[in-house]
């Protein structure tokens, strides 16, 4: 199986507009998904660690009920999309391999892919591949986008100073078990794990599990001391300790 590396993080905003406009003030360049006036997301790119992804998903009553249905139902999709609706805030998170999508899920449980594309900003249509776990709170899995993302300096420079992701901190009722699966899936991880708190490593990216009645996403960890919170709907970021 090919590894799969940490590559974005989802942050609930349901104003999306006001989210861009606020992470602006807030230091970060941000760049639309799509045409602003379509758009349901919009990126923070970084040197290194991944990128955050702001997003306002789609979900009138008809896909409400679909998302719900789907969720009663197991559907490992249908469960995540109906997390999101009443998410704020860092809410979910994904890995990427860098090969075939199918060739990296061999050995795994994960379902198989699912074609995605959007029109970008440029006006590009980029595709991927991607799976969703049953258990809603794993990350889902994600082949490279094509055309492959390559944000330059101009996106990737943030007038706050914060340069890279290094890590994530998440909660868990059982550490140790979640820090195990995660650990199988990605390449060139190690697990140290006491109990109540479980540490993911890999090169130059720490995934921190605390232990909590049910699964939480706490915070996103970058090289900087984070800018004011109130402009970052809901999303807390704390510099590496």
């Amino acid at each position: 199986m090919t590894g799969f590396v940490p590559s974005h993080y989802l942050v609930r905003t349901p104003d999306l507009k006001q989210a861009v406009a606020d992470y602006e003030s807030a230091g970060f360049t941000v760049v639309w998904g799509s045409a602003p006036d379509k758009a349901h997301n919009a990126l923070i790119y970084f040197e290194q660690g991944g990128f955050i992804e702001l997003f306002d998903p789609p979900m009138n009553g008809f896909l409400r009920g679909v998302a719900a249905l789907g969720s009663f139902l197991r559907i490992g999709l249908m469960r995540r999309f109906h997390r999101w609706i009443g998410a704020r805030g860092f809410c979910d998170y994904a890995l990427e391999c860098h090969g075939p999508l199918k060739e990296a899920l061999q050995g795994t449980n994960l379902p198989k892919p699912r074609n995605m594309s959007r029109v970008r900003d440029d006006g590009v249509k980029t595709r991927w591949q991607l799976s969703s776990p049953k258990d809603p709170y794993m990350p889902f899995v994600m082949g490279p986008y094509d055309p492959p993302l390559e944000p330059d300096a101009s996106r990737t420079t943030h007038e706050n100073g914060i340069t890279r992701i290094v890590g994530l901190g998440l909660s868990h009722p059982d550490p140790n078990a979640y820090g195990l699966a995660l650990t199988g899936l990605l390449a060139d991880a190690d697990l140290e794990a006491d109990g109540d708190t479980a540490v993911v490593r890999l090169p130059d990216f720490t995934i921190e599990i605390g232990k909590s009645r049910k699964p939480q996403y706490t915070e996103i960890i970058v090289d900087r001391d984070p800018p004011d919170a109130s402009l970052l709907h809901g999303l807390v970021l704390r510099s590496r300790r």
